[in-house]
């Protein structure tokens, strides 16, 4: 379970993600990271979280932020909100690494996602370029209650449901000891 001052560090992109509030230290009402990104670094795909806001504010270098299709170029100081249920992305803009902090409310299990990503990264089940198994992202998906940005919703849901479960039944996890420790 991530605390306050954790830092994850992935070898092979020299990026690392720096836990500055957690659920448990904050009731629950919200997560809020710091990301040092390099340049076509990690980036989540277009994305769509159904029952969490994030805010974006960016420290030093830039990003660009695409929420609903609308792209924005943030600097340092600036920063932007996604509401629940639009697809949005993040990704560095120019050639220097950017740092940004991100807050997830309500914090939900969100902990437990960014744990297993920056695992999954880290042990090279995830390639630089954000691929991974599909499989494992649906059982991630499905317990995040998060989708791809662009296809309905309403015809995600059941194939999600589907690649989930066939997912979990060949061993695949939203949450692995390894990464966020014994549950509690």
């Amino acid at each position: 379970m991530a605390q306050s001052g954790d830092t994850v560090e992935i070898p092979a992109t020299g990026e690392r993600f720096v836990f500055l509030q957690t659920s448990a230290e904050t009731g629950g009402e919200l997560l809020e990271l710091e990301f040092h990104i390099n340049p076509g670094g990690f980036s989540a795909r277009p994305h769509v979280h159904w029952d969490v806001e994030e805010r974006v504010k960016v420290v030093s270098g830039k990003v660009i932020l695409t929420i609903s299709g609308e792209e924005r170029v943030l600097g340092p100081g600036e920063s932007a909100v996604v509401p629940m249920k639009q697809g949005h992305m993040v990704e560095v803009a120019g050639d220097e690494q950017a740092v940004f902090v991100v807050q997830v409310a309500p914090a939900r299990h969100f902990e437990e996602l960014f744990e297993t990503i920056f695992g999954l990264y880290r042990d090279g089940k995830i390639s630089a370029d954000g691929r991974g198994n599909l499989l494992q992202d649906a059982v991630i998906s499905r317990r995040h209650n998060s989708f791809l940005a662009g296809p309905p919703i309403f015809a995600q849901r059941p194939v999600l449901a589907v690649l989930a479960l066939v997912g979990w039944l060949f061993g695949f996890r939203a949450r692995y000891e390894r990464y966020s420790g014994p549950e509690s």
